[in-house]
């Protein structure tokens, strides 16, 4: 008997203790497969996961079998399909027998028609094992070609509605989708042809411009006689003409990292109009590739850049990239930033990389660049929706608990806050996990579940890495997500690089018959779409013009929350419910307090300035101090590390060296949102103190991986 390695695909979902979603679906390379009889692999057609399926001549008396054995998490009523590659020479009436938990029944299909796709043989009762679908070579005419390749099974109630049908595609190189006019047509028809109905285009990936900007230089890497790819892509995309599907445009962004390699930078750049806002680590080492997110000025220059592409554009959404400080823990260490972090926790000198308030005062900047970003998009356009591509390495919370994440306790990004706080519309987890590494296969389900229970009841999709994966692997781990409660779509890394083992059409030949099946629309966001609250912002000033940090803004008389102002002064409460005759009230150390009452319009954001005049005892200002050299680098120490596959890094990471900008890693890869690392990245521990290590290879966060083959499997 031959058992072919491979991994069935199985997803399952848990409604309080029962199971109401699960579909599996196993392929003839799968572990769950068994064969009697001498069967042959053919691969001239499609197959349902490539072009790999298995044969066998007919014979007028059994001589072989091939054997599906479902494993399912309880037992209850499933529909069967099979799946086959039709032929001339193929028998008119294939035996298929359904072993279920009432008995048995038998089905006769006519392989010669109705191939390459899912044919129903019917719903039967099934326990939890112990049945199975055989195929036998048995025909009442013999030397036919009797074909065997998958079958699935789908629970009772198993239904999709509507969903995002996502993917990234990055900007880098000159192969990435929308270099020129023909190749953004390409992209619309390939999209529209695979049920694609929202993408994520980086149109700023080291601060440069793939569109018209009067800030940013325009990137380097863009066909000459493309005036305008942003405009070309949104028109073309949300073009409904002849009964087209309307696809949404979220603009990929990287707001600190804008740089990545050597050469020189063009003329506009911002690090070269502001090397003062320029990140710096613990040992003052000057980055030439980030700014630091501490810095005011650059929170503004972020915020100002968003504003414009949503003033200037009909984007359908703002999405984030390499939202976080560089990984390592030893950054944030500008002398502005630094000065700034003193005067607000009443400290002096140069805190270690791992002081606790000096890694809350790092958190703290993300999330004040993320709140006053999605205050200022409302105010242009309420429906203009932000969200993220965040980092998900392992492990995945432990027992639920996000701070004992890297994510949280390194790179200074709690995306669950942000959410909760209300500054993301959905959250979009960089998901880049091997499907083929256990660890990694557990820490994909970990982060999924736990996204699914932060999301604040707003949307959450999964962003998982397919080209790390085989193709049957990927589909796994995509119907994981949408059988997932609570998890409303799906965003792949990344459009061009879909699948570690075939090429792009065999990936949505497959990821089409069973997740994006048919044409969706993207959920409604009923805070968007028939807004229940509004947000209230402003700034905190003295004379007028000079801003004061860390100022205490509290709401009362019918409204609630505190919040302190960030380096420019700014506040934004953004989930306030409506109503007339609130009260908002200033408080800073050396200076008067203000108060100011206010109304709250359902939809609309409400601006409430404060002019704060200074007592005897000023506020200390944050005046930059000097950068000393530390007398000794911490030493940092790592947590024990997966295998170089088990730790994946991300970010959208382009996997070819872009023309004229040149590729932040040594090799043609470059990326965060959506990309793991397949090179070994130490593992930092977490809270209360973490010992931090610096990370020993170069970011940006995704070399192109190297698939680590399954043991005894041959790859067809």
């Amino acid at each position: 008997m031959k058992n072919t390695i491979w991994v069935a695909i199985l997803i399952l979902v848990y409604c309080a203790s029962q199971v109401c979603a699960e579909t599996i679906i196993i392929d003839n390379r799968a572990a769950e497969y068994l064969e009697t009889g001498i069967w042959s692999s053919s691969t001239s057609s499609p197959g349902y996961q490539g072009s790999n399926y298995r044969s066998i001549l007919t014979a007028l008396s059994e001589s072989a079998t091939a054997v599906w054995s479902p494993v399912f998490a309880s037992g209850g009523t499933y529909e069967v399909s099979v799946w086959y590659v039709q032929g001339g020479n193929r028998p008119t009436d294939a035996k298929y027998v359904i072993n279920h938990a009432n008995g048995s029944a038998t089905v006769y299909i006519d392989q010669t028609t109705s191939g390459s796709t899912w044919l129903i043989l019917g719903s039967y009762e099934f326990l939890s094992s112990g049945s199975n679908v055989t195929l036998s070579n048995q025909s009442s005419v013999a030397g036919k070609a009797v074909i065997a390749d998958a079958v699935r099974f789908v629970r009772s109630g198993t239904t999709y509605g509507d969903l995002y049908q996502g993917i990234w595609i990055y900007g880098w190189g000159t192969n990435y989708g929308f270099y020129s006019a023909a190749d953004t047509d390409n992209t619309m028809a390939h999209s529209r042809q695979n049920n694609i109905n929202c993408i994520f285009p980086e149109v700023r990936k080291v601060g440069d411009a793939h569109y018209i900007s009067s800030t940013e230089p325009r990137a380097s890497n863009i066909d000459p006689a493309y005036t305008d790819p942003l405009a070309d892509v949104i028109a073309k995309a949300h073009d409904t003409s002849g009964g087209k599907q309307y696809i949404e445009v979220h603009a990929w962004v990287v707001p600190y990292r804008v740089w990545s390699g050597g050469g020189a930078k063009p003329a506009g750049h911002v690090l070269l109009e502001h090397p003062e806002w320029a990140g710096q680590t613990y040992d003052g080492t000057v980055s030439g590739e980030y700014l630091d997110p501490g810095v005011p000025g650059a929170q503004d220059y972020i915020k100002d850049v968003i504003s414009e592409i949503v003033q200037n554009y009909d984007v359908d959404g703002i999405h984030w990239d390499y939202f976080r400080y560089p990984e390592g823990g030893n950054w944030g260490y500008n002398p502005v930033a630094l000065a700034r972090f003193n005067a607000l926790y009443g400290k002096s000198g140069r805190p270690l990389p791992n002081d606790p308030d000096f890694c809350e005062f790092r958190r703290t900047q993300i999330e004040q660049v993320s709140r006053k970003t999605y205050a200022a998009v409302k105010a242009i356009r309420w429906n203009c929706k932000l969200s993220a591509a965040l980092i998900t390495w392992l492990p995945s919370p432990p027992g639920g608990d996000f701070t004992q994440t890297r994510a949280y306790y390194e790179v200074y990004q709690d995306w669950p806050a942000m959410i909760s706080e209300g500054s993301m519309d959905f959250l979009c987890p960089m998901n880049y996990m091997r499907e083929h590494v256990e660890a990694q296969k557990a820490g994909y389900r970990g982060w999924t579940d736990f996204t699914a229970s932060a999301r604040a009841g707003r949307h959450a999709i999964i962003g998982p890495g397919v080209y790390l994966n085989y193709i049957h692997n990927s589909v796994t781990q995509m119907l994981y997500a949408i059988d997932t409660p609570g998890i409303v779509g799906l965003n792949p890394y990344r459009y061009l690089d879909t699948s570690a083992d075939s090429g792009e059409n065999d990936f949505w030949y497959t990821v089409k018959a069973d997740v994006y099946n048919q044409r969706r629309n993207v959920p409604d966001a009923p805070w968007l779409s028939s807004p229940s609250q509004g947000i209230l912002r402003g700034t905190v000033t003295t004379d007028g013009s000079t801003p004061i940090d860390g100022t205490t803004v509290t709401l009362s008389l019918g409204a609630s929350g505190t919040i302190k102002t960030d380096g420019s002064g700014f506040y934004a409460f953004l989930k306030l419910d409506p109503g007339a005759g609130f009260t908002a009230t200033a408080k800073a150390e050396g200076y008067s307090d203000q108060a100011k009452s206010f109304d709250i319009e359902a939809g609309v954001v409400t601006t409430l300035d404060f002019n704060m005049s200074s007592t005897a005892t000023p506020t200390p200002t944050s005046t930059s101090t000097p950068t000393p050299t530390p007398t000794s680098t911490p030493t940092l120490t790592p947590t024990p590390t997966m295998t170089p596959t088990s730790s994946p890094t991300q970010t959208p990471t382009p996997t070819s060296t872009p023309t004229s900008i040149p590729s932040p890693t040594p090799s043609p890869t470059p990326t965060e949102s959506p990309s793991p690392t397949p090179s070994p990245t130490p593992t930092l521990t977490p809270s209360p103190t973490p010992t931090l290590t610096p990370t020993p290879t170069p970011y940006p966060d995704t070399p192109t991986p190297t698939p680590t083959p399954i043991s005894g499997f041959t790859l067809y």
